[in-house]
């Protein structure tokens, strides 16, 4: 049964399952959630969130909320009556969502009716990592009006305060903070961090990456201050930790101890003009290609319409596309760069052209890329099946080549687009982290009667994400 996906109700939040579209992908990005809770009573479930996006161990659950910003002339009045319609109440329907989903999770619908169960995994709630997240619209106006700058909400944490808990009632006008230090945390996104956070971390990776960063910076008894989310956004870009991560820096005093971290206005917009970083989104165009192959594949799987199905439940074949979007941009940058260099650049012959690409990342995913040639006599059902098993017969030619590939993923397509059918790919996943003595005894076999290792090529290719000089 082909998946159909909700819109959301309101303008705000289909805007929302835009932007997530874009960064998480649709496979991952589901709005309307619903329970079946009530449903014997109502005739139909209860919504659990506005918006749930599951990857991995990860479950990211939004709350929109669209209340118009309050005009009494009292300025103190009008935020705390929208910071309890819009902040409030959206951490109360997440914290909900989460406990419900932590209770039953098998109990979740794509639609009010309860007819379309959720169509992933939903991880093993002892390894399961809740990111909370509210979206509150309509006060950059007022806040603009009020204070200048770009309008967005201030940022002040401090362990050693209530720091804005949902019971306060002396919550400064246009400054957010930690709702409740004895719940998962809850970030809240405005109109103009909403944007800029979500097209700036535009991959499931890099978003979930600065969320567990930022949720541990509020959590670790530093004060925090910022102008804004932006702020906080551009001092993680520009800071790396000795893992090699983005991170946030938490600067010495003079008694040598960390103790706050300031970030006032202005930071982002330096970000932005900087050199390096307009460099970095010129080359990052290309990647945007390995985002529509995840998004094209998935659109077939959705609606059943994949040529080949390795598994006949959605939840099993995502395990493949996740791991094409565990990369991150820079990492689709060097991929989709190879790839299409590779369909550009192919012979227009029977040639058959493979590129073998070692895994650069901690994910130690090998990919294997190859074109291969339809000719006009072969039917196109026939040409698919053996585009399809030449793929299958290069992994262990890359095990071979790369041994410490624990997963290797091949991706197919033609040497040029023919017939009405147009391009088309194969995706095929191994899992070799189980790899014996037996699987490379047979893996030389098929090399050597094949001679397949002649189509590994080395490439020897530097890449900086920032490509000019380093921020």
């Amino acid at each position: 049964m082909p998946i159909k996906r909700a819109d959301g109700i309101t303008e705000s939040e289909r805007y929302l399952k835009q932007l997530c579209e874009q960064t998480f992908l649709s496979l991952w990005s589901y709005s309307g959630v619903y329970s079946d809770e009530g449903l014997i009573r109502n005739k139909q479930g209860n919504e659990v969130c506005d918006l749930l996006v599951l990857f991995e161990n990860h479950i990211i659950i939004f709350s929109d909320k669209d209340c118009q910003f309050p005009n009494s002339g009292n300025l103190t009045v009008d935020w705390k009556r929208w910071f309890k319609k819009s902040i409030q109440e959206s951490a109360k329907q997440l914290w909900g969502a989460e406990r419900w989903i932590n209770k039953y999770s098998n109990r979740l619908f794509l639609d009010k009716l309860c007819t379309q169960p959720f169509p992933l995994y939903l991880p093993h709630l002892k390894t399961a990592k809740f990111h909370l997240i509210a979206v509150a619209h309509n006060s950059s106006t007022r806040c603009h009006q009020e204070f200048g700058g770009n309008g967005s909400l201030k940022i002040k944490i401090s362990a050693e305060e209530a720091s804005y808990n949902v019971k306060s009632v002396s919550i400064p006008p246009f400054c957010i903070g930690d709702l409740d230090l004895n719940r998962t945390f809850v970030h809240i996104l405005d109109d103009v961090s909403l944007d800029l956070v979500l097209n700036t971390l535009d991959t499931v990776s890099d978003f979930i990456a600065y969320l567990v960063k930022k949720e541990e910076l509020f959590r670790s008894g530093y004060f925090i201050s910022a102008a804004s989310e932006l702020e906080l956004l551009a001092h993680y870009h520009t800071f790396i930790n000795n893992n090699g991560e983005r991170d946030f820096f938490v600067p010495y005093n003079l008694d040598k101890q960390r103790s706050e971290l300031l970030l006032e206005e202005g930071y982002w917009q330096e970000f932005e003009q900087i050199s390096e970083r307009k460099a970095k989104l010129d080359e990052d165009r290309i990647s945007y290609e390995w985002d529509a192959l995840i998004e094209r594949v998935s659109q077939f799987l959705l609606q059943e319409e994949l040529y080949f199905a390795s598994h006949p439940t959605v939840a099993e074949q995502e395990i493949l596309l996740r791991l094409l979007a565990r990369e991150n941009r820079f990492h689709r940058r060097i991929l989709a760069g190879i790839l299409c260099d590779l369909i550009d650049s192919a012979p227009t012959d029977s040639t058959v052209t493979v590129r073998y690409i070692p895994p650069y990342s901690s994910q130690k995913i090998c990919y294997v890329f190859m074109t291969f040639p339809r000719f006009e006599s072969m039917s196109y059902d026939k040409y698919r099946h053996e585009r399809r098993l030449a793929l299958k017969l290069r992994y262990p030619i890359a095990k071979l080549r790369f041994p410490d590939a624990q997963h290797i993923v091949g991706i197919a397509t033609e040497t040029t687009a023919l017939g009405e059918e147009g391009r088309s790919e194969d995706v095929i996943h191994v899992d070799v982290t189980e790899w014996t003595y037996e699987d490379e005894i047979k893996a030389k076999e098929i090399d050597k009667k094949l001679q397949l290792s002649q189509d590994v090529r080395e490439f020897q290719c530097h890449y900086e994400e920032y490509p000019t000089d380093s921020i």
